[in-house]
């Protein structure tokens, strides 16, 4: 996943369609997987609609020029949670890739395009990045008080 960000470009982004064109460094190597198109999805819009406006002429990538897509994120984003007081999780880019493979599920997308969007198979999702959440729980359990309880048979 750090390698797709660093390597996002403006030309990428399809404003009209709302879509990304996501480059996959580690699957560019097999044929028809080199790259995919994820959705424009509306939490990002105004990020990259401000990031657009305000970027320099200059600017073709998304991150700052001096980023590569050989430069590791991971340290940074680590130092940056540890002075906020919050301690680094494992697997960081891993965890966000399974809550937003998660979030997208229980949206109600099919399992199949989630994995088209964000670059791997449902196997890989159930095994992998799929969670079962609090929300799960939740819902599971109000569903369950909405229906009658059940009779005890005595008088």
């Amino acid at each position: 996943m750090p390698s797709e960000i660093c390597s996002l470009r403006l030309g990428d982004i399809d404003w009209e369609k709302s879509r990304i064109l996501v480059n996959g460094q580690k699957t560019k190597g097999y044929e028809g997987k080199e790259s995919r198109f994820t959705p424009l999805f509306p939490e990002l819009w105004p990020e990259l609609e401000a990031w657009r406006k305000n970027a320099a002429a200059y600017w073709e990538f998304v991150l700052k020029p001096a980023i590569s897509p050989k430069t590791n994120l991971r340290i940074g984003h680590t130092k940056i949670l540890k002075r906020a007081g919050i301690k680094p999780w494992p697997k960081l880019y891993q965890i966000l890739r399974s809550t937003r493979s998660t979030e997208l599920i229980d949206q109600g997308f099919p399992a199949h395009v989630v994995a088209v969007w964000l670059g791997h198979t449902v196997k890989i999702a159930v095994g992998h990045y799929n969670q079962v959440t609090d929300e799960h729980f939740r819902r599971a359990v109000e569903a369950d008080r909405k229906e009658e309880p059940p009779s005890t048979g005595t008088a």
